[in-house]
């Protein structure tokens, strides 16, 4: 119907300002679902993010994200928000920010105080916004290496996913990820293992020196990393297979797979 008739977004707006609940969430969520068509109505969710309702307000951020950079007049109100009482209103700020995707003061000021908010939740979603945001958030990654050591796996694993998205300014991020190689969850080993792969390079000489380390899990997950980039230096063979002579089984299994990885037959 809006296709044929635009005014229909018009009539929608106006019911943002009616006095029953019900007709102003709904009339927020169908803008919402427009996404950039509803552009005109864009100051009118952006008011609504003061509405008295959580629901309301929560229902408003969320439309905003689903506006893209268009909202991205919407940041500064948002970024007003991060102290709200509500998780879930928190959380959605965090996602809505990402989805803006502009690394503007307000927006990174914002998604590092949600890097350590006391909810799990809200510290996940804003290293992810981090992440979606990419290398202009750059700035960030000191904050998402502390967040590398973060007590909840998922915030672990979205913060070292945000990093690897990032990629400019992530080689001084190397040590801790190289350190995250042997955190106790294996979905967050499985993330930083890609990180340092994509890394590539610059990540070598200090996963050289990790084979070294005492914990077979870091040696195993070091011959992982060193086997999924895509570098066949004659230097990263003669390491592999030097780990083919270690006394744990199981990184010498993963020293044989990196090495058939690189076309070496063994």
């Amino acid at each position: 119907r809006i296709e044929k008739d635009p005014s229909v977004i018009d009539d929608v707006i106006k019911n943002i300002d009616s006095e029953i609940r019900s007709i102003r969430f709904n009339s927020i969520l169908v803008l919402g679902e427009l996404g950039e068509k509803s552009a005109s109505a864009l100051s009118n969710i952006i008011e609504c993010l003061e509405d008295d309702d959580w629901s309301i307000c929560r229902e408003a951020v969320r439309s905003l994200g689903k506006m893209g950079n268009l909202a991205e007049k919407g940041i500064i109100k948002l970024s007003k928000l991060i102290g709200n009482e509500e998780d879930s209103i928190r959380k959605e700020i965090a996602t809505t920010i990402g989805k803006i995707g502009i690394a503007g003061d307000e927006a990174l000021s914002a998604l590092r105080t949600f890097l350590k908010d006391k909810n799990e939740d809200v510290r996940k979603e804003a290293a992810k916004a981090l992440g979606n945001i990419g290398p202009s958030a750059h700035t960030i990654i000191p904050d998402l290496m502390l967040s590398l050591k973060d007590t909840s796996w998922p915030v672990r694993t979205a913060a070292a996913q945000a990093i690897s998205k990032i990629g400019e300014g992530t080689i001084k991020a190397i040590p801790t990820l190289i350190d995250a190689l042997n955190d106790k969850d294996w979905r967050v080993r499985y993330r930083v293992v890609n990180t340092l792969a994509k890394i590539g390079r610059e990540a070598v000489p200090s996963l050289l020196k990790s084979l070294k380390n005492k914990n077979p899990t870091t040696r195993k997950e070091t011959i992982e990393t060193l086997g999924e980039m895509q570098i066949s230096d004659p230097i990263i063979i003669d390491n592999l297979s030097k780990m083919l002579g270690d006394s744990i089984e199981f990184v010498r299994g993963k020293a044989a797979d990196a090495l058939r990885s690189k076309g070496r037959i063994l």
